[in-house]
């Protein structure tokens, strides 16, 4: 059994919080500390947040060095890691003999909020001794900074599988869950298609005019309403940010994982975890979408659908990604 610290969010859907899960299913003993919930909250608010970056780098980065110096030889991972020195993580890594690790599912490279990374981030991933990223681009950008640090692709996972779907049942919905944003408002508002229902925070935004406005469920969504709405759907849209363009996302293995049949962006990257049209189905524009989903609508019989998806996505589980990185942390620490 190795001990194992983690560093990062405490919130219930954080990605933090799906390794730390997965860890104890493999009876590792881990333990998490979210650094940054004791720094201020007042000096989180927009106008301060970039004033008050290096205090809260420092702060973070001593608590991360009184937390650490209490143990010896433990695995370290940090998610994101943007508040942290690397002069202090190569301290600990010779004083202690930690190993450390930093898991982002963020893009490194993207400096527009403190949230996601800051220039600082980068400057400390040659401290660590080993960097894992969801995205091969990211990972090529990475590869690129030439870093002493072994450097490795982590794609995201599911956190629960449905054992039982229902079959055979009457599904008339196509849904989509997920935060408002103005670029998604756009894009489903140019598809038409009267079974498009809406789940999550926020879309109290959307404009008057918005095309399903009267089929909005404008709270945030949990796990067990989303389960509930899939089992009613005959497609889930899943739709990319940025940042995950051209890649994939946490709902691209999460979708089919609970039973539903995904439609989303194209991805050659997301293609090689699925077999096109039987596990997942692509589309390319909101145009695209509404005439493919016409089409699908009429098959009716949907349950071999939803077993190729739940077959595809039988081995991509937090636990194997977990395993996955302590694999390489034994391979990489014993060298």
């Amino acid at each position: 059994m190795r001990n194992i610290i983690i560093f990062g969010s405490i919130a219930q859907t954080s990605l933090e919080n799906k390794y730390l899960s997965a860890f104890k299913k493999l009876k590792e003993f881990s333990k998490i500390y979210d650094t940054d919930l004791y720094f201020p909250k007042f000096f989180k608010i927009k106008f301060l947040n970039n004033l008050f970056l290096y205090p809260r780098i420092f702060f973070n980065s001593l608590l991360l060095l009184i937390i650490c110096l209490r143990s010896k030889n433990k695995i370290i991972i940090i998610f994101k890691g943007q508040f942290f020195l690397g002069f202090i993580i190569n301290y600990l890594k010779n004083k202690n003999k930690h190993f450390f690790v930093n898991i982002n599912g963020d893009d490194p490279f993207n400096f527009s909020l403190i949230d996601i990374s800051t220039k600082n981030l980068i400057r400390s991933l040659s401290s660590y001794d080993l960097v894992f990223t969801w995205s091969k681009n990211i990972l090529r950008s990475i590869k690129g900074l030439k870093l002493e640090c072994k450097i490795e692709y982590l794609p995201f996972a599911y956190d629960e599988i449905v054992k039982n779907f229902a079959k055979r049942i009457k599904r008339e919905k196509v849904i989509f869950y997920g935060s408002w944003d103005l670029n998604r408002e756009k894009f489903l508002n140019e598809l038409k298609n009267d079974d498009v229902h809406i789940f999550g925070d926020g879309w109290k935004n959307c404009s008057f005019n918005f095309f399903h406005r009267d089929r909005l469920f404008t709270k945030e969504i949990n796990r067990k309403k989303i389960l509930k709405e899939i089992s009613k759907s005959y497609a889930v849209i899943n739709m990319f940010r940025k940042q995950n363009y051209s890649s994939h996302n946490m709902k691209s293995f999460e979708i089919p994982a609970y039973g539903g049949i995904q439609f989303s962006e194209y991805s050659k990257e997301l293609e090689s975890f699925f077999k096109k049209n039987k596990s997942i189905f692509f589309y390319r524009s909101a145009k695209d979408l509404t005439k493919k989903l016409k089409i699908f609508k009429k098959k009716k019989k949907f349950d071999q659908y939803i077993k190729y998806a739940l077959e595809s996505v039988s081995n991509q589980s937090y636990k194997e990604r977990a395993k996955k990185v302590l694999d390489y942390v034994y391979k990489y620490k014993k060298n």
